[in-house]
């Protein structure tokens, strides 16, 4: 469980760092292909968590891809860093995206 705790702080440094696309005269922040904010949405709880690590794993092994490469394109697929930043609203979609990976 340590490990998640620590992805937990991670989010939120995330959404507290300063933006690195915003230069000034030329904003690029709008052309980023993510923006965040954890203290716009509640994420995850541990358990929904939990279920969505499990369910990644076995999609990664069903599907013969590393892990890390299933959690990218979930996180590409619901625009958030990692599935610790998941809001808890969109939880329903994401085990339903996951699902359908290997169906």
């Amino acid at each position: 469980m340590r490990v998640f705790a620590m992805e937990s702080a991670s989010c939120a440094a995330r959404s507290a760092e300063q933006d690195p696309f915003s230069t000034g005269a030329h904003d690029l922040s709008s052309t980023a292909w993510m923006r965040y904010s954890a203290s716009q949405v509640q994420a995850v709880n541990q358990n929904e968590l939990t279920s969505l690590k499990a369910l990644i794993a076995y999609v990664a092994h069903m599907r013969g891809q590393n892990e890390y490469r299933v959690e990218r394109l979930f996180s590409d697929r619901f625009s958030i860093p990692n599935a610790t930043c998941l809001p808890s609203e969109s939880y329903d979609d994401a085990i339903r995206y996951l699902v359908d990976q290997v169906s």
